[in-house]
């Protein structure tokens, strides 16, 4: 082989080899910067919804407590819908917390679970009679617990001020 020939391989081999290791090393960070991208978004769809879930189920507590305490009158017909949706807030709460073992932090699985148990708590004690305001106000209290802590677990997870 003429020694032109090897002079322009040892030109060119260490360059066509540079240059398929930059791609491959520049295609694998770009891989894993998409899918990185992809988790955080899945993660603020997931904390938003529970987040709205949460603040719904705030609202409709605080209504019924103060029904029931005579500050605000709901009516039969408003008081079926709180009733429905509650149901349905209550049943996309408890989806959520069942994915959020896999995409959010233990943090936050911790806070779920500990509103779950306060909840559990709440309801297994007897009732009295006349008690229902003082239902309603624990009930109140819990929620807002549990979303003010998952506000600062959210941020914290996602990285945001």
């Amino acid at each position: 082989m003429p020694i032109w020939i090897i002079e322009i391989l040892k030109i060119v081999i260490p360059g066509v080899l540079i240059a398929a290791l930059t791609s491959f090393i520049t295609v694998r960070l770009s891989i894993r910067r998409f899918h990185e991208e992809k988790w955080w978004e899945k993660k603020v769809e997931v904390y938003s919804r529970l987040l709205t879930t949460l603040h719904i189920m705030k609202n409709h507590a605080d209504k019924l407590y103060k029904d029931l305490i005579n500050v605000h009158n709901i009516g039969e017909e408003e008081g079926e819908e709180l009733y429905q949706d509650w149901k349905k807030f209550s049943r996309e709460f408890t989806e959520l917390k069942d994915l959020a073992s896999f995409y959010l932090s233990n943090e936050t699985v911790g806070i779920l679970e500990e509103y779950e148990n306060r909840q559990a708590e709440a309801l297994a004690e007897p009732r009295q009679q006349n008690s229902w305001p003082t239902s309603f106000k624990t009930e109140l209290d819990n929620v807002s617990d549990c979303f003010e802590k998952l506000k600062q677990a959210a941020k914290k997870d996602l990285k945001v001020k």
